[in-house]
């Protein structure tokens, strides 16, 4: 259907079938709903957008290997990097492995590992952000200012402008 409904209808369409991969509503961890994507359950989508969501995934790689899998056209997708990683080796895709603190982060990549995860999706990168800051939120921990912390601190004010969580963002195109 074309018309100015198309839209709406297609988010309709996704919604509810996300729904039905999630059981009707009840609720399931994010990754294992992103697992079971697959285009003859909620069809394929022109535009894909991933925020702030690998960190959270213990398979990121295989998640956005689903997001492809719905994904003709192009993918927004941002997420937290490691701002030292970032720093320390701007070229070679690292990884920071988390999994047991209980902040529910498994894998915060510096800049590079980013795109190197979309690039082995099945994306070509198009266009990226430099790193940028999202504010805190309410339950994240402030950023210590005594001596230890301060210049993991000073750093990211430099690298990223602002205080809060350090991102980037990738505009890619499905291969």
């Amino acid at each position: 259907m074309a018309g100015p409904l198309a839209p709406k209808l297609a988010l309709a369409r996704a919604v509810g079938a996300v729904s039905r991969l999630r059981g009707g509503g009840a609720s399931s961890a994010p990754g294992k709903v992103l697992m079971r994507l697959h285009p003859d359950a909620i069809g394929e989508f022109d535009v894909v957008v991933c925020g702030s969501l690998l960190l959270h995934l213990r398979d990121p790689l295989r998640a956005l290997a689903a997001v492809r899998s719905v994904c003709r056209g192009r993918l927004l997708c941002s997420n937290q990097i490691d701002i030292g990683r970032t720093l320390t080796h701007p070229r070679s895709p690292l990884f920071r492995l988390d999994g047991t603190s209980g902040e529910t982060q498994w894998w915060i990549p510096n800049a590079a590992g980013h795109r190197q995860m979309v690039r082995s999706a099945g994306f070509a990168i198009e266009r990226r952000s430099a790193p940028y800051p999202l504010p805190f939120g309410p339950a994240h921990p402030r950023p210590s200012r005594r001596p230890r912390g301060l210049g993991h601190t000073i750093a990211q004010l430099a690298v990223t402008r602002g205080e809060g969580v350090p991102h980037v963002a990738v505009l890619a195109r499905a291969t």
